[in-house]
């Protein structure tokens, strides 16, 4: 698919236009699409957000569609509408936008959305669907600056939705590993990667853990982007949890919807995106992102509840719930970060708990943290990309609940109560006291409902969110 700015001129070559608009018709698109249709008075505008009115020129030749979109800064609810509407045109004809006099933002995301169109879910379908039209956005505040933005914000999207939906037969930990390191050589990124008995013998023993019973290798990705040149101190690390397939281990999952457990590494795949981004951007500030790679599968060398492991840090872990799997890599994952890296900031990003979505249900991650200004800031972030976070609270009495008599934490506290909570006090046990972390359980909103597809599809959640706070926090 080409994205590209056009005129005027382009657009009547166009056999389907798209005007949004969270304003209605502006004087100069009147103009123009009264020329295009020839009708001497066009419909009345849309005033409900999401509402279509769509109607022919009079030769019947070209469609144009009037979309309300939403004049907050909601990318979220923006991006869904425009996908829908531009998937619902068949066949492979020039699609023109049109926006309307639009914020800025609001330009950045209507043309990530358009870029989005292109994202193809059925690639391994015997027929495939129509090539990706070529599509012309008509702004009026559009330049090609926000247009470059829109599309590499889209790039890195596509790039965290596709590492989300591959099979799990595809997307082992060894394809995953290869895939980001390809990704890295192409930045010219560090890349550093422990796996297999070096991971046993540096200490990690809480993601050899989990990763035993695989037939796959277990990977620790390490990766540095240097955006400061002046200084190679670094100002935050991110950490996603990534797990490629989760059975639950020996603590088996329903089968039900375990299909849908490859999107288990929705963490690393936007920090992983986050990172990509900040490059591709060129944002000034210094970032590394860690990231582990397992499969939780089941067989005869499988841990077991019960079992006592040590990790990175030298602490003991009772494992009472193997499918309490993505805080015991990322418990290895913050003491590494703790201890050898020594950054200003940590966030991890996890598909972590079912429990965050009885909470929250599918609008907002949940956000813990032990540092205030940060989580506010993480919040504002998220409310501007449109990727919503909510504080949750960090009391000391949900810590006491993780306490172990035969080790020095437990990883699951065994009540079906307080679970996104007590799971991030679990994680904040690994930090060592340092003084800003956050953690985002983003269970309810990196993988869902959509109106593309009949199956659950990735969101590409946390991308954005991220990039937004290096952008105004870091940089």
């Amino acid at each position: 698919m080409t994205l590209k700015l056009g005129d005027w001129h382009d657009l009547k070559q166009c056999k389907h236009i798209v005007v949004a608009s969270s304003s209605g018709y502006d004087p100069d698109v009147v103009k123009y699409l009264l020329e295009i249709s020839n009708m001497s008075e066009l419909p009345t505008f849309p005033s409900e957000v999401g509402k279509i009115v769509s109607f022919f020129s009079m030769d019947g030749k070209t469609q144009i569609c009037l979309l309300k979109i939403n004049n907050e800064a909601k990318s979220q609810k923006n991006i869904e509408i425009l996908r829908s509407l531009v998937q619902k045109i068949e066949g492979n004809e020039t699609l023109g936008l049109c926006f309307g006099s639009e914020s800025p933002h609001s330009l950045v995301d209507l043309s990530v959305a358009v870029s989005l169109t292109a994202y193809k879910v059925g690639i391994f379908k015997k027929e495939k669907s129509a090539q990706s039209r070529l599509h012309i956005i008509h702004g009026l505040q559009l330049d090609e600056t926000l247009l470059d933005r829109a599309k590499n914000i889209a790039a890195c999207m596509k790039f965290a939705m596709e590492l989300v939906d591959l099979p799990p037969n595809i997307k082992t930990p060894d394809y995953a590993k290869d895939w980001v390191k390809n990704e890295c050589e192409k930045r010219k990124l560090q890349c550093e990667v422990t796996s297999g008995e070096d991971l046993k013998n540096k200490g990690f023993g809480a993601i050899t853990a989990v990763g035993q019973a695989s037939k796959y290798g277990s990977h620790l990705l390490k990766i540095s982007y240097f955006g400061r040149t002046s200084s190679t101190d670094i100002d935050l690390v991110l950490i996603g949890k990534g797990v490629t397939f989760d059975t639950g281990g020996i603590s088996l999952k329903d089968h039900t919807n375990m299909h849908y457990m490859k999107s288990d590494l929705g963490g690393a795949a936007a920090v992983l995106g986050a990172l990509f981004l900040t490059n591709d951007l060129g944002i000034s500030a210094n970032v590394t992102v860690i990231v582990p790679f397992v499969e939780n599968a089941i067989d005869a060398n499988s841990c077991r509840p019960g079992d006592v492991i040590t990790g990175y840090g030298g602490q003991t872990i009772e494992i009472i719930d193997t499918d309490a799997e993505g805080r015991l890599i990322l418990s290895d994952a913050l003491a590494y970060a703790v201890k050898d890296i020594q950054a200003d900031t940590i966030i991890d990003l996890a598909t972590l708990t079912g429990n965050v979505v009885s909470a929250l249900g599918y609008s907002a991650a949940g956000l813990f943290s032990n540092n205030e200004e940060l989580s506010q800031k993480l919040k504002e972030s998220g409310e501007v990309t449109g990727e919503r976070c909510w504080p949750m609270p960090m009391w000391e009495e949900y810590g006491e609940m993780m306490q172990s008599d035969i080790a020095d934490i437990k990883n699951f506290h065994g009540r079906p109560i307080v679970g996104a909570i007590t799971a991030a006090k679990f994680l904040e046990f690994f930090i060592n006291d340092h003084p800003n972390w956050a953690h985002l359980d983003i269970a309810g909103v990196a993988f869902g409902d959509n109106t593309i597809a009949k199956s659950k599809l990735a969101t590409g959640f946390g991308v954005r969110l991220l990039v937004e706070y290096i952008e105004k926090h870091i940089a």
